[in-house]
């Protein structure tokens, strides 16, 4: 995870005689603003990180306005949303999908029998 610009260690020996030719030569390849932590002074300073409750809760106030939007235009136009099932606010996701695979299954297995029969 980084900006694919990392290269290999050198490790350069205080002891060695052509320090400063070998030390000029790394030093030269720097890229300026790839060094440390410039990359993060790069973001606007105005930005602010909203928790991700709040954001999840503002994504859900929208998608609600927008569903009580509909259902008022559809009393508007006189149009008459026919619908036999049990209201779904009320039941959790996780039970409404188990409900659909429970019955998904059963209409298989039921398929499965007259299939063995004939």
């Amino acid at each position: 995870d980084g900006m694919g610009v990392a290269k290999e260690t050198v490790w350069l020996s205080f002891n060695d005689p052509d320090i400063m030719p070998k030390f000029q030569t790394i030093y030269n390849e720097h890229i300026k603003g790839f060094g440390g932590k410039s990359y993060k002074k790069k973001e606007p300073r105005h930005k602010v990180d909203i928790p991700l409750w709040k954001k999840r809760l503002q994504e859900k106030n929208a998608r609600d306005s927008q569903s009580s939007k509909k259902r008022k235009r559809n009393r508007k136009s006189g149009v008459e949303m026919k619908d036999n099932r049990k209201d779904s606010s009320d039941v959790p996701l996780w039970k409404r999908r188990l409900q659909e695979k429970q019955s998904r299954e059963a209409a298989s297995a039921k398929k499965k029998r007259r299939k063995k029969k004939r």
